[in-house]
């Protein structure tokens, strides 16, 4: 007698209806083969939105030193940023993964299978929780300020762009930068202590931020066209994300 053997374990065997949305626990998706270490890294650095990510962190950074920090305290300010600004990239994604499939959005890395959906996800986690001693450097009422901006853009990519209120986390983000920043500097003494132990020089950091004030301008440039480009998601939201 002949056996025919079954589906593997956890392929889907017929059409079940929608696919759950994507939570803490992911379905594994079987219609995409695994992906090579490098190409997953390359598909992370695509989901998280590079180009808006080092716009924000930049821009960020030069306000930092416009506002009278410290090298050492920029060094703190671009650190938590960029984390927070990773996660809101990587969630992005991760959250919008079951849409963008649907609407075959092979520009996504995610449905491209570039990268994988718990990959995305842990990489997101990850982020946030580097996020909160990152943003501590520059004391706890500036951590503050910050963990809420990065709190604001989550609930944005968990469902408020599609609502009415969508505006709203934009203008709280943004609006919490600076008061980021213009905080007091109390990551300047610990920081320095370690950092003049290990016989690093902050003449050479300060050289690198005379260079990112000249390239504010430009920076800000692509800051704009990424908001023009979130904008222009929210409108396309039922179809699928742009970014």
């Amino acid at each position: 007698m002949r056996v025919h053997p079954g589906p593997p374990v956890g392929r889907p065997t017929g059409d079940h209806g929608p696919a759950p949305d994507i939570g803490w626990a992911v379905a594994p998706d079987h219609r995409t083969p695994a992906t090579a270490p490098h190409r997953s890294i390359v598909g992370l650095v695509r989901a998280c939105h590079f180009q808006p990510t080092l716009a924000v962190t930049a821009v960020t950074t030069g306000l930092a030193a416009l506002a009278g920090r410290s090298a050492w305290g920029c060094v703190a300010v671009a650190a938590a940023v960029l984390a927070g600004q990773l996660s809101t990239g990587w969630s992005n994604d991760w959250f919008d993964a079951p849409r963008d499939r649907a609407a075959g959005r092979t520009d996504k890395p995610i449905v491209a299978g570039d990268v994988s959906v718990g990959t995305v996800r842990a990489a997101a986690c990850t982020a946030l929780v580097a996020a909160v001693p990152l943003s501590l450097l520059s004391g706890w009422r500036a951590a503050g300020a910050h963990l809420v901006a990065i709190a604001s853009a989550w609930a944005y990519n968990l469902g408020l762009k599609a609502t009415v209120v969508s505006p709203v986390p934009y203008a709280l983000s943004f609006g919490l930068l600076p008061a980021f920043v213009a905080q007091p500097d109390v990551a300047h003494g610990a920081l320095t202590e370690v950092l003049q132990r290990e016989r690093v020089k902050p003449a050479s950091l300060a050289m690198l931020f005379q260079r990112v004030r000249r390239t504010v301008p430009k920076v800000a440039a692509f800051r704009d066209e990424a908001l023009s480009v979130l904008a222009r998601d929210h409108l396309l939201a039922p179809r699928g994300s742009r970014l």
